[in-house]
């Protein structure tokens, strides 16, 4: 399973304001950069090509960075994943990053902070958001209102969240090894701004530190067995910039796409740090190709020996191969959902607006009657109903195993079904009988079809991000077998 864990920062430096971000993953992402334009406004962003996550910056300055405060999986579990096969070509877009999108399509503050809040639930654990002039920080969780803090005109001119809540102390990490790495990473990276003359020195000063005990889980850019740091950013608000900065080996970079002609108004640029010398001394250093234009170039001096593939699939014949191991694998009948999937949070969501609309808390009733807890809530997989999909990048050709391989990623958006367990709809029809005939002011607003509705399933939507693989080598294009790398390719956990 994939784990994430990030410190942001927000700095003031001879009044030049900039946006910081150090992310650490359990896994090796694959980054590309993407400029372009939403409904009318340029931006530019970095998409991790694994998990769909993306941050960026727009042409009217205003950018977005978020740390997560969902932590739901321990040093074991991490320990875990690492030893399984986390290769593969894409994986679950994340609902976050739809959000975040939205928010880049904003021309003013006012409409930023607004969508960041509200759209679509609004995006969660701690984000940072700026144009330069205005900026706020919000502390969210799917159990915690938007709790929103100014950034600018206080009197601390560096501000800092990592994994761990402020405003609510029972979110994110909150015991042992992993909140204390938490808020001692938030430390270091508080006094280090206070020192430094430029934004790229808290990126060169925090790799430094790195290198002066190289395993400890305490370090901001950190290589420990279950983490690992991958990446950063600098957000520039005044040049409307992103400068991605690459760690060696924890992170591949696919290169950049642009989707227009004209020059713009954004900007990005990436750097590549260097392995430590003997001395302890490093270099960072900008990269200046494109490697998804070399991959091309590359697979077009094959282009002749796969024409017959090329014309012949086609994304009508893939999509049909994917609803199968949709339907059948993914979301199968009945299939438990489980905890920290894509797919909990917003079905834990949509049953609490269902019981608001009930005059009912589900919080309460998972906290506070004693036949309830959230161990008793489980939800079910339904039906699986595909609205849109589209193959996202380029059909590539490898060889495996001297086979022939096309593999690719496909995008879903879905509408899922699922149930809530018959343990619960029972507890909870109980627990309203007991409540109606023991307090005479109890009125609930549940009646038996309601009861029923949760069993039959509620509609989610729900974005997917799927890699596909097909062995081309001993069929006719049109008979392929559908087949998806056994060992990790085709998970979609996040």
């Amino acid at each position: 399973m994939k784990k994430q864990s990030c410190v942001i920062a927000f700095g003031d430096i001879d009044g030049k304001k900039f946006m910081f971000k150090n992310r650490d993953r359990n896994y090796v992402p694959e980054l590309k950069i993407y400029h372009t334009r939403r409904n009318g406004v340029e931006m530019v962003y970095f998409k991790d090509e694994h998990t769909g996550w993306v941050e960026g910056i727009n042409e009217h300055g205003i950018a977005v960075a978020n740390s997560a405060l969902m932590v739901l999986w321990d040093e074991k579990e991490g320990a875990k994943s690492k030893k399984k096969d986390n290769s593969h070509l894409g994986a679950i877009g994340s609902m976050d990053a739809n959000r975040i999108l939205k928010t880049l399509e904003c021309k003013n503050m006012g409409d930023a902070l607004d969508t960041v809040i509200k759209y679509d639930g609004g995006v969660r654990g701690h984000t940072f958001i700026s144009d330069g002039n205005v900026g706020k920080s919000i502390e969210h969780t799917a159990k915690h209102e938007a709790y929103i803090t100014d950034l600018i005109g206080n009197k601390d001119k560096y501000h800092a969240r990592s994994n761990h809540g402020l405003r609510y102390p029972d979110a994110g990490y909150t015991l042992g090894e992993n909140a204390k790495s938490s808020r001692t990473r938030l430390k270091k990276v508080l006094d280090l701004m206070s020192q430094i003359k430029e934004p790229e020195d808290l990126v060169h000063g925090l790799y430094e530190q790195r290198g002066k005990d190289f395993s400890s889980p305490h370090n901001v850019v950190r290589k420990t067995d279950n983490m690992f740091t991958s990446s950063q950013l600098i957000y520039d608000f005044d040049k409307k910039k992103i400068t991605l900065y690459l760690i060696p080996e924890d992170c591949d970079y696919l290169g950049y796409e642009k989707t227009f002609d004209d020059e713009g108004v954004c900007s990005f640029e990436v750097k590549r740090i260097s392995h430590y010398d003997d001395d302890g001394s490093f270099t960072i250093k900008p990269i200046k190709t494109n490697p998804s234009r070399v991959a091309s170039l590359k697979m077009a001096s094959q282009k002749k020996k796969y024409e017959i593939a090329d014309k012949e699939i086609n994304k009508v014949y893939i999509d049909r191969k994917l609803l199968e191991y949709l339907k059948d694998v993914l979301f199968e009948e009945n299939k438990e959902i489980e905890k920290g999937s894509e797919c909990y949070e917003p079905a834990f969501e949509l049953l609490a607006k269902f019981f608001e609309s009930k005059k009912e808390n589900l919080y309460e009733w998972l906290h506070e009657e004693s036949d309830f807890s959230d161990g008793g809530l489980l939800f079910f997989t339904g039906g699986v109903k595909v609205l849109d999909s589209e193959v996202v990048g380029e059909l590539m050709f490898e060889e495996v195993n001297r086979k022939t391989h096309l593999t690719g990623t496909m995008y879903f958006d879905l509408e899922l079904d699922f149930k809530v367990s018959r343990d619960f709809i029972s507890e909870l029809d109980v627990g309203i009988w007991h409540k109606e005939h023991l307090m005479d002011s109890y009125n609930s607003k549940f009646m038996q079809r309601d009861f029923e509705t949760m069993r039959k399933g509620m509609t989610i939507k729900h974005t997917l991000m799927l890699p596909f693989n097909f062995d081309i080598s001993k069929h006719k294009p049109l008979e392929i077998d559908y087949m998806l790398f056994q060992q990790g390719r085709g998970s979609y956990s996040k």
